[in-house]
């Protein structure tokens, strides 16, 4: 995009408490800051944008009433107010004039010392004004600050989901800084929004009978608060006309996820396209905006050069390698690397009243368990025969009970051998009980546990059982694949741990006492081949880590305990951080880390300056893509190759950080992963050896790009390295145990908290998610 010489006045915008003394929020605030624009700014328009919140961005500077000014409040289809409208005060005050090309200069520079204070405010302010144009239009849906869907989208970028939602393709319209410029992102987003049309699913026919003279033809359905909570007012659904655009917060239910997955998936191409006509568009299309801002934008995708680094092979028993070209494998004759035990383990058979099971007796399931014995052993574990189980049948009402009282029975029948690990058979896909049957086996029972569905299970093929094979090697303490020593560089010498942190947080509907929690886990060995995991809760939506220390240190024992020794380095892979929270790691984690290290290493470690940190942003919720530009140069999905890293044009050459797909994409657009260098002490003190490698960051990507061959669960290279994808998954464990406060819509062990247990207070208690000290330290999470 280019600018000219423009400079952005921004002013502060504050609406003052109403006569009842709330704050006007959300479409409430917006109608009030249009009516602000129309009565006392209209001969500013269009060079005057808004984020309908609190700021107001110009092109030229503002006469502003300073004593504020007096809004009567109407809806958009009123000419006039109400005689008895609420009136509302708002109050302006210039905050900042921002020169663009300040940004710009110190976006051409490479000097440390030239960093602009102001680069953050400049790209907001920059961001309000890209986004002035589809946010006031009338038929754009906008969402947050730069998702917009067209609301006359055409047919093929419409998809009911059924139940009166329907999914709208738009986009994420976003400024962004990189090497000497600035650049519009722009991408194409899926949204589930509410149909259009008649609400007729209410009521009280004694209100409309008698108030309104309306006949209700559907009496039996309930009413609707158009109020609020506090002043609730009820109309039939009759009488209600759901408006356009209008985007749902509930969560999906299954049948509805899976239409919007179809609708989103589709060629990369395709997208590509829509980028460059519906999404231009949208953003430049009759925008006066742009315009009178003197902000003009190029059409098209930009080129940025990449490169593909080569698959590593990997190995199995016996150092048998195997090509990974297009970033997969299989396991045809071959054996894991280092094969788990397993003396004593038995079934947990769980049917459901509503479903109809494959098998008609458990003597027709053995059949399937011993087709799972014979693939366990030819991988190479050595495995006892399963002894005989317990089948029990569930209702939703006693999921709690009877899922609680079986595993009980099975760690505890006389004259046997307690069972190592269990092997749950569920119905179906059901959240509720393979909730209950998590929390019960990782934080009550203490046992190793693998689920699988019923009808998968009992036409189970190769491959299948295979997969599950995978698994049961990975909780036993074993190792799946490994690679060649040289394709892991400084984490060969076995003197590295690597850590992988993520934090996951409540979501729309969860009740209010739900915590956020934190995930953590890191590698034994210098293998990468076991990484056990640690949880702890805290204050909800708190990105940064509390009691970080602790975890730290709890990791640091655990490598020490199988390797003697605390590891001369940590290189950690911080999952979950925006932008905008970067230097919040280096100022709030990094001081625990080494308080961490402080405690525990030897007085003599440290004075050899170690242990060396580098700390790695990985990002994975961005809207950056790439899309090749050749044909040989694309996969089998059209992707770019698996391995392809781009460090330069999109990014900025005073950061250290790089995109890397390094998988290949089944279908849809491939999303790379997104690594920033935040912290280093590892990398940049090491002598770099060509010819491999031209420079530190160079042995970063190698590095990073191998790790994600060797993530357990599966045999082809994932899109986040290990550590990152791990830590996700622990947080996700932890929804499953406390599913009763993030999902309290869905009938479930109610965050598989047993009988007589409160939900939690607003004050975080980590022994909600205290895994038993039997699995503790196994990958209890996959």
């Amino acid at each position: 995009m280019s600018y000219g010489g423009l400079v952005l006045h921004r002013y502060g915008l504050d609406i003052l408490p109403d006569q009842a003394g709330r704050r006007p929020a959300g479409k409430k605030a917006r109608r009030i800051v249009e009516l602000l624009l129309e009565e006392h700014f209209v001969q500013h328009h269009p060079r005057i944008a808004t984020d309908f919140k609190s700021n107001l961005i110009t092109s030229a500077e503002l006469d502003i009433d300073q004593g504020g000014y007096t809004i009567v409040y109407r809806t958009e289809d009123e000419d006039d107010p109400q005689p008895n409208a609420r009136r509302y005060r708002v109050r302006l005050a210039r905050t900042a004039s921002l020169t663009v090309s300040e940004l710009l200069d110190e976006l051409t520079s490479t000097r440390a010392g030239t960093l602009l204070g102001s680069k953050e405010e400049i790209i907001q302010a920059l961001n309000i004004v890209v986004g002035q144009h589809p946010k006031a239009a009338s038929q754009v849906a906008s969402i947050g600050s730069n998702r917009h869907y067209a609301l006359n989208a055409a047919a093929s970028d419409k998809m009911s989901l059924g139940a009166g939602l329907a999914a709208i393709r738009g986009f994420f319209i976003s400024v962004r800084a990189a090497t000497g410029r600035l650049l519009v992102n722009v991408q194409v987003k899926h949204g589930a929004f509410y149909e259009e049309g008649p609400l007729e699913r209410i009521m009280s026919a004694h209100l409309a009978s008698t108030e309104y003279n309306i006949v209700i033809t559907t009496p039996a359905l309930p009413v609707v608060n158009v109020g609020t909570r506090e002043r609730p007012s009820y109309l039939p659904a009759q009488v209600c006309h759901v408006i356009a655009g209008q985007a749902t917060n509930a969560q999906l239910t299954p049948a509805q996820t899976q239409q919007m997955i179809r609708f989103a998936i589709r060629r990369p191409a395709q997208n590509a396209q829509s980028i460059v006509t519906s999404g231009a568009q949208m953003l430049t299309a009759n925008n006066p905006t742009l315009d009178a801002f003197g902000i003009s934008t190029t059409p098209r995708l930009m080129t940025v050069s990449g490169r593909v680094l080569n698959s590593p092979n990997v190995r199995y028993w016996a150092q048998q390698p195997i090509s990974t070209r297009f970033g997969s494998w299989n396991m045809v004759q071959v054996q894991f690397t280092t094969k788990a035990d397993l003396k004593s383990w038995t079934y947990l058979w769980i049917s459901s009243e509503s479903t109809r099971d494959p098998w008609s007796h458990e003597g027709e399931l053995q059949t399937s368990v011993n087709a799972l014995t014979s693939k366990l052993r030819e991988l190479g574990m050595t495995c006892s025969d399963c002894t005989r189980g317990l089948h029990i049948i569930v209702t939703p009402n006693t999921i709690e009970s009877t899922i609680g009282e079986a595993l009980q029975r099975l760690t505890s029948i006389p004259q046997r051998e307690r069972p190592k690990l269990v092997l749950v058979i569920l119905p179906y896909v059901d959240g509720p009980i393979y909730n209950r049957v998590k929390h019960a086996c990782d934080v009550r029972e203490g046992l190793i546990n693998v689920c699988v569905v019923a009808s998968k299970f009992a036409r189970a093929n190769e491959q299948y059982l295979a997969n599950v094979g995978l698994k049961f090697n990975l909780k036993l303490g074993g190792l799946n694949q490994s690679l060649d020593p040289s394709k892991l560089g400084i984490l060969s010498a076995g003197k590295t741990m690597v850590v992988g942190i993520d934090v996951t947080h409540p979501s729309p509907g969860s009740l209010a006492s739900a915590p956020s929690v934190v995930g953590i886990v890191a590698s034994v060995d210098k293998w990468l081949g076991q990484w056990p995991a640690a949880l702890a809760i805290q204050t909800a939506r708190k990105e940064m880590v509390s009691g970080l220390k602790a975890l730290i240190e709890s990791r640091l024992n655990l490598w020490k305990k199988r390797n003697g020794t605390y590891p001369e380095n940590i290189l950690i892979y911080r999952d979950g951080v925006s932008e905008g929270q970067y230097n919040l790691v280096l100022d709030e984690e990094l001081p625990e880390i080494r308080s961490a290290c402080t405690t525990l290493y030897p007085a003599s470690m440290m004075k050899q300056g170690v242990p060396r940190i580098t700390i790695i942003i990985v990002g994975k919720r961005h809207n950056t893509r790439f899309y090749p530009t050749r044909a040989d140069q694309a996969d089998r999905s059209s992707n770019p190759q698996n391995g392809t890293v781009v460090d330069r044009g999109v990014t900025e050459a005073r950061n250290w950080d790089f995109y890397m797909q390094a998988h290949s994409a089944i279908q849809g657009t491939a999303r790379p992963a997104h690594y920033y260098v935040v912290f280093d002490e590892i990398f940049q003190a090491r002598k770099v050896q060509p010819p491999h490698f031209s420079n530190a960051a160079d042995v970063l990507e190698d590095l990073t790009h191998n790790m994600c061959y060797l993530f357990g669960r599966a045999t082809k290279a994932v899109s986040i390295c290990p550590p990152a994808y791990y830590a996700d998954l622990v947080c996700e464990r932890a929804r499953c145990y406390l599913s009763g406060l993030f999902s309290p819509s869905v009938t479930s062990s109610a965050g598989s908290m047993a009988e007589g247990e409160e939900a939690p207070s607003r004050e975080p208690d980590s022994a909600l998610v205290t895994i038993h000290e039997n699995v503790r330290d196994t990958m209890f999470y996959l």
